[in-house]
C-alpha cells in the first residue's frame, strides 16, 4: 500500500501529474468510503477507470457533488468524460459529461450511475513517456486554415464521443488520415447535420520541446496540451 500521509503531502504541493490508478486505488477507496458512497471501481487501464454509484439519493441529500469530483479531479488528476444512467427496467442513457447535465439527470436515476474518468496526464510528471517522432499529423476543419497559419494550433475541447480537457490530437501515421476523416465526418453529420472539409497538417517536432501523452482512445495517436507554433506546421492536403 502506498503511504497515505506522503500521498496527501504530495497533492497539497499542487497537482502537476496524474496518479497511476493501478497504484493508488486503495487511497481512492479510503476517500470515497469516508464520504459514505456505495460504489464499485472498474479499472480499465492506468489511464482510465469507471466508478458505479449505487446510493444516488445519499449523493444528492448530502450534496456530495463537489466533494466527489474534487477528490478525483484535483487530488488524482482525472476528469469525467461521460456518464451512463441505468434504470431498473434495464434501459441506459449515455451522455458526454457536462456538470449541469449531470446534476439535472441525477433525479432520473432509478438504479445506478456510471461515470468514466480519464487521465489528464499520462501516469507521472508532466514529461514525455513516449518517443516523439520527427513528424506528427493533425486534422482540422479547412475553415480554420488562415487562423492556423497565423496563430498555430491551440488546445481545444471540441467534445465528441467523450469530454476531455483542452488538448491537440495528433497521429503518427499518415495512412490513418482517411479512416480518421471518416470518423470526424460521421461525428459532424450527427452534430451538425452535414459533413465538413478537413485539412491535413504535418507537424515538424525536431525543433520543438513538445510533450505528448498516450491517447487512451486511439493507440496510433497521441495528444498534447502545448501550443504548436505555425513555423512547425505544414499543410499537406
Amino acid at each position: 500500500m502506498i503511504n497515505y500521509d506522503n500521498f496527501i503531502y504530495q497533492i497539497k504541493e499542487g497537482l502537476i501529474y496524474t496518479h497511476n490508478i493501478l497504484k493508488y486505488k486503495i487511497n481512492l477507496n479510503i476517500q470515497l468510503d469516508s464520504i459514505g458512497l456505495k460504489y464499485d471501481i472498474e479499472i480499465l487501464n492506468k489511464l482510465s477507470f469507471i466508478i458505479i454509484i449505487y446510493n444516488i439519493e445519499y449523493f444528492e441529500k448530502h450534496n456530495l457533488y463537489d466533494s466527489f469530483f474534487n477528490i478525483i479531479i484535483n487530488l488524482y488528476g482525472y476528469f469525467p468524460s461521460y456518464f451512463i444512467i441505468k434504470r431498473k427496467n434495464g434501459k441506459e442513457n449515455r451522455f458526454i459529461f457536462d456538470e449541469l447535465k449531470f446534476k439535472e439527470n441525477l433525479i432520473n436515476v432509478t438504479d445506478s450511475i456510471i461515470i468514466r474518468f480519464e487521465a489528464k496526464y499520462d501516469d507521472g510528471e508532466r514529461k514525455n513517456d513516449l518517443i516523439v517522432p520527427e513528424k506528427l499529423y493533425h486534422l482540422s476543419p479547412s475553415t480554420y486554415y488562415d487562423k492556423i497559419m497565423k496563430n498555430g494550433i491551440e488546445p481545444k475541447s471540441h467534445n465528441r464521443i467523450t469530454k476531455y480537457a483542452p488538448r491537440i490530437y495528433l497521429f503518427y501515421f499518415i495512412e490513418d488520415k482517411d479512416n480518421l476523416i471518416t470518423r470526424l465526418e460521421n461525428n459532424d453529420t450527427l452534430k451538425y447535420g452535414k459533413k465538413r472539409n478537413y485539412n491535413l497538417y504535418e507537424i515538424d517536432t525536431t525543433k520543438m520541446n513538445i510533450i505528448v501523452h498516450s491517447d487512451p482512445n486511439f493507440e496510433r495517436g497521441c495528444y498534447t496540451y502545448d501550443n504548436i507554433h505555425p513555423e512547425y506546421i505544414k499543410l499537406l492536403k
